[in-house]
């Protein structure tokens, strides 16, 4: 069979590259419209323009769809599938937007043949969301299956825990007031500064790698950090760095990146921190017992000392959640191999 793979951005691309070479295991051959997502060789990387052709022309036997906040091309893809009677398959990776994703281009909602979902409170988000509970399928996370976390980096010379934060590009997707479409409450204007602010006294104990989203500018985010860093020690370390470096911390901070979520998997203390929150379905990262929240400035320092302090106990051990999605690769072949009839 031909299934055709693409992806909304670099998570849903890393959440679908397990499902890709999972099928072409099996015997089937792959397609991926790749811009610059994937990262496994030996797919046949198309153009969307072809991909679209071959699409409304049903040379595919089914197609898997990643999404995005900002990028509509997925979408084209899955509705010139649509028009060719070619299934598709979406992977919701996270736990927010399930409508809004598949509205983004201005069409109308696309429902795909099937939605597939992480665990079951998102299933319960979906439908409050409007998407029809018969296409939903609880999944779990591909990309998390390969989960091992990596040796903990020794302290430095002075004793001090190498911790990462997990910047976003807030700003920019989200807006800075209720004026934005999903504006959040915060951005990481008001949120990093607070973080610097709180860890001033734990100086001597932690060293900060502070990690860009691949879609954030860099230099800004030094610029920042020089401006509010105190007497702190740390840098902010190339695009592309932070999963693996976070994966060997002794803790990770953000906002509601999913790499908190990644990290609280593997019993690396997490702490989230979203000031001024406006959105409930943000709180998704909270839901896991056991990772550091705080909703107001007030909070902050609180919530940082608790979570330097966990990280000085060491790591906690792998939590069973991470269970679920060592099956999730498996799961997503069969449904895709299925969806034809």
């Amino acid at each position: 069979m031909n299934f055709l793979f693409v992806g909304g951005d670099v998570g849903s691309a890393r959440a679908l590259q397990p499902v890709a070479e999972e099928l072409r295991s099996r015997g089937h051959r792959i397609c991926a419209v790749d811009q610059g997502f994937w990262h496994t060789t030996g797919y046949g990387d198309m153009d969307l323009s072809t991909a679209v052709d071959m699409a409304k022309k049903g040379l595919f036997d089914g197609c898997a769809m990643g999404t995005s906040v900002k990028d509509t091309d997925p979408l084209a893809l899955a509705r010139a599938c649509r028009s060719g009677d070619v299934p598709v398959f979406c992977m919701l990776e996270s736990w927010v937007n399930y409508r809004r994703r598949l509205e983004i281009d201005g069409k109308g909602l696309f429902l795909p043949d099937i939605y597939g979902v992480v665990d079951y409170d998102a299933r319960e988000d979906a439908l409050s969301e409007g998407i029809p509970e018969g296409i939903i399928k609880v999944v779990g996370h591909p990309g998390f299956a390969g989960l091992v976390p990596s040796s903990p980096l020794p302290r430095d010379d002075d004793g001090r825990m190498t911790v990462v934060f997990a910047s976003e590009p807030v700003e920019m997707d989200q807006g800075t007031d209720r004026s934005s479409p999903g504006y959040r409450g915060y951005t990481e204007k008001t949120v990093f500064p607070l973080f610097c602010r709180a860890l001033q006294p734990y100086c001597g104990d932690v060293k900060v790698m502070v990690a860009p989203h691949p879609r954030e500018d860099r230099c800004a985010l030094i610029s920042m950090w020089d401006q509010h860093r105190g007497g702190l020690l740390g840098e902010v370390i190339r695009p592309g760095e932070g999963r693996e470096l976070a994966f060997s911390s002794s803790a990770v901070a953000g906002m509601a990146s999913i790499l908190l979520y990644e990290c609280w998997l593997m019993g690396i203390p997490a702490l989230s921190l979203q000031p001024g929150m406006v959105r409930k379905d943000l709180a998704y990262i909270t839901r896991p017992e056991g990772i550091f929240f705080s909703a107001t400035e007030q909070g902050v320092p609180k919530s940082v000392g608790l979570w330097v302090d966990e990280a000085a106990k060491g790591r906690g051990p792998i939590r069973p959640e991470l269970e679920r999605h060592r099956s999730a690769s498996s799961l997503c072949s069969d449904i895709i191999q299925s969806m034809r009839g």
